[in-house]
């Protein structure tokens, strides 16, 4: 099975060989499971379990091994995430409207559309039972109130983040 989380609590190991293993801890939002590489798999791997792999995303092939009073994971292949791209959608802002359809492109058809500044939220313009999202370079900035304006100018109920 393929399983994601964050690695915890890694700990390198020698077994009685003489060859390294690794334990650690897999957390995922809801649970956490100890999870074991075994040499065959550390020689694979084990350059993936590096110094700053604590708090680590990773994906793990591996199986569940029930034969002690505590279930452990037994890895198989790791692959880390790499998140630093990764960037967290603000919510959108969403305007409903009661004008004819045709009319509300040409309330947007300038560069910016007169409703806020530049940043990451996505605009949403519903109308009557159909929602229309504007293309990305429309997206606003909903972080410092600003739309107090919009809601003065479109009502109370037209506007909402």
């Amino acid at each position: 099975m393929v399983i994601g989380g964050v690695v915890t609590n890694l700990v390198r190991k020698w077994t009685k060989k003489g060859e390294l293993m690794a334990v650690f801890t897999l957390e995922d939002l809801t649970d956490s499971e100890m999870s074991m590489v075994f040499p065959k798999t550390m020689q694979l791997f084990g350059h993936l379990l590096g110094e700053q792999t604590n708090d680590q995303v990773v994906l793990l092939d591996a199986r569940v091994d029930k034969r002690d009073d505590l279930p452990k994971l037994i890895v198989g292949s790791v692959e880390v995430l790499d998140l630093s791209g990764f960037t967290e959608r603000a919510a959108p802002l969403r305007l409903r409207m009661s004008l004819p359809t045709g009319s509300t492109s040409a309330c947007w058809a300038s560069s910016r559309p007169p409703c806020g500044p530049p940043g990451d939220a996505p605009v949403l313009i519903q109308l009557a039972e159909r929602t229309v999202r504007l293309p990305d370079q429309y997206s606003v900035d909903t972080s410092n109130g600003w739309w107090g304006e919009l809601r003065a100018l479109l009502g109370e109920d037209c506007v909402a983040v």
